[in-house]
């Protein structure tokens, strides 16, 4: 991504599937590792990570998130994902 992304720009979009059916199938998203500077936020519902503060290539050329992916089972069942971003 460019550093002259602005606040809100979507960066990308994760993405997991369940076999399941209805309220059990449903997925919400999660930054579990990485984001300790809180540069990124996502959308719970559809996997969007969008640009949550400035970045400065100077400072950080890439970013390594652990996104998680849980679905709406009980028990529910879980994913993790690795994504890098690089300025």
């Amino acid at each position: 991504m460019s550093e002259e992304a602005t606040i809100n720009a979507s960066v990308i979009k994760v993405h997991a599937t369940s076999e399941d059916i209805g309220i059990n199938a449903e997925i919400s998203y999660y930054i579990v590792g990485g984001n300790e500077q809180r540069k990124f936020k996502k959308k719970k519902k559809t996997g969007i990570i969008f640009v949550n503060l400035e970045v400065d290539f100077e400072k950080t050329k890439s970013f390594y998130l652990t996104v998680q992916a849980i679905d709406g089972g009980t028990p529910p069942l879980s994913s993790q994902a690795f994504v890098n971003i690089t300025l």
